[in-house]
């Protein structure tokens, strides 16, 4: 071969390289542009398959995801021309133990005549079974395991090209990123679905409360624990002070009522424990009232406080069951004070 025919050669390489290279790009941006706003796994590789299978012209075109076992794989989706779907549960060993080695270790398993390759001896009845003369498989990697596997199938002899091997790694990886894709939206919906459950059962409780704040014939309180200051009241709780609210918030409990051992009372149901009412006296007429105290009124240490959903219900559903059985107790409390005072006057008449 002279110099002229060697430069021709490589001439003519180059030019088939830059056409394969052509079609390639225009066969995966036709799959990239049909896949997008597909969501349905099956269907995205149904239409990938049978863009190239009848680009490359094969009688079956098909994608499997992989078993933890890195042997039994699912096919699904496949497309067929002149055969029977193959849609199932199999193992690569079935196909020979040289495809389940070169699946596992990411390179492709090409047989270009099932009759005559040696490695087939073992499973040809299976390759005549599914009418697979010849064949491309290859498989995915995805962090250092087998995850994935694409393959094209021919009911005839055929002699593959690089390219052609090259082109259904190409559309394999296509395939996984839609499907991984579509996975990643399903589970985001998913979550976004439960946060806006959660913040509206949130939002319910936060509405119950402050329906309990606004009625409630008892005083109710927020504190924080660090120095047990006032972080909300009601307008009953503030006319113990003779105040209003705004007065009140900020201040601690301490200040705001100096009883002995209410400090020592408050630890105690921060940590748990039972809790009980105190007399005090009111700043306006220094009367002698019980001081309410409700476990479920303690919030925990703002420094501690983690955004945390579920901690919210329990400490909304804790205080709210904890404020209506006070608000039970109390008009309670006062029915039978009512129910005491109309007995002594009928007796004293």
């Amino acid at each position: 071969m002279n110099e002229t025919d060697a430069n021709q050669n490589e001439l003519d390489d180059l030019r088939r390289q830059l056409a394969f290279m052509q079609e390639r790009e225009e066969l995966l941006g036709r799959i990239n542009g049909s896949l997008r706003s597909l969501t349905d796994p099956e269907e995205i590789v149904r239409r990938a398959a049978t863009f190239l299978g009848q680009h490359l012209a094969v009688n079956r075109c098909a994608y499997a995801d992989v078993e933890g076992d890195q042997n039994t794989f699912n096919l699904f989706g496949d497309y067929n021309h002149g055969v029977p779907s193959m849609v199932g549960r199999y193992r690569f060993e079935d196909f020979s133990a040289d495809c389940l080695a070169a699946m596992r270790a990411g390179e492709a398993f090409v047989v270009e005549d099932s009759e005559t390759d040696p490695r087939l001896a073992d499973v040809r009845e299976n390759f005549r079974a599914a009418q697979i003369r010849s064949v491309v498989c290859v498989g995915l990697l995805k962090a250092g395991k087998f995850t994935a596997a694409m393959a094209i199938h021919s009911i005839e002899p055929r002699r593959w090209s690089e390219e052609e091997v090259e082109i259904v790694l190409s559309v394999a990886n296509r395939c996984w990123e839609s499907i991984e894709r579509t996975r990643t939206l399903r589970e985001l919906k998913k979550e976004r679905e439960e946060l806006i459950r959660r913040h509206s059962e949130i939002d319910k409780q936060r509405s119950e409360i402050e329906s309990i704040y606004r009625t409630a014939p008892i005083g109710l309180a927020l504190f924080d624990l660090d120095d047990y200051h006032y972080l909300r009241l009601n307008d009953r709780q503030a006319a113990f002070f003779g105040l209003k609210p705004e007065d009140v918030l900020g201040r601690t409990l301490m200040e705001m009522a100096p009883i002995p051992g209410l400090r020592e009372l408050f630890d105690q149901v921060a940590q748990g424990g039972p809790h009980r009412q105190l007399s005090a006296r009111r700043h306006a007429d220094q009367r002698s009232r019980r001081f309410p105290l409700l476990a479920g009124q303690l919030l925990p240490r703002s420094r501690r406080r983690r955004q945390d959903h579920r901690h919210h219900r329990s400490v909304a559903r804790d205080y709210a069951a904890e404020a209506r059985r006070a608000c039970t107790d109390s008009q309670r409390q006062t029915r039978r004070s009512r129910q005491a005072r109309l007995l002594h006057r009928a007796r004293d008449q």
